[in-house]
Formats: structure tokens, sequence, C-alpha cells
């Protein structure tokens, strides 16, 4: 996969997350098998979220609209591992780019 598709592909994912977010927030607390199985799939989606955070972070950067994809997925994260590889791999592409 391309950088751009990656990206695509992170924010979709992203908008599933939150998604499911406000999903198990609207289940009242007694239904426990609803939570128990929305928060099975958030674990499908955070892995998910991460695994495309690395691939992202492995995957060098050809021009700057790869730069600026990578930098949309890096103002999204949460993860300090993902933020501290996807911010070392964009100085790497911005050097080797300019």
């Amino acid at each position: 996969m391309t950088i751009i598709e990656l990206s695509q592909a992170y924010h979709t994912i992203h908008a599933n997350r939150i998604d499911l977010d406000r999903r198990i927030t609207a289940l009242p607390n007694t239904d426990i098998l609803g939570k128990d199985r929305l928060l099975l799939e958030m674990q499908f989606v955070l892995a998910n979220l991460v695994n495309t955070e690395r691939l992202l972070a492995s995957t060098h950067a050809t021009d700057m609209s790869e730069v600026r994809a990578k930098a949309e997925v890096l103002i999204l994260t949460n993860d300090l591992d993902a933020i501290t590889a996807l911010a070392l791999s964009l100085a790497k592409d911005v050097v080797r780019i300019a």
C-alpha cells in the first residue's frame, strides 16, 4: 500500500474507533453482553490502528503530499510509541526530500 492509501485507511479505522466509542458509551451499564461485544470490536480496531501506524512509520515518503498524509495521521494518534515513530519517520522523509 502507498502512504496515501495507508493514511486513508487510518482515517477510516479512526472513524470506526470514534463510532465504537459512541456506541459503547450509549449502552446502559446493565447491557454487559453488548458492552463486551463492542469492547472486543474495539480491541480489533485499536490493533488495526497500531498496525497502520507502524506501516506508515516504516514507509518512506517520496513527495510532500505523502509527508502531509503522514503528518495528518501523526496529529490524530494518541499512542506515544506511534507518535515517536511517525515523527522520526517524517523527519527522515523531510531531510531526504528537501
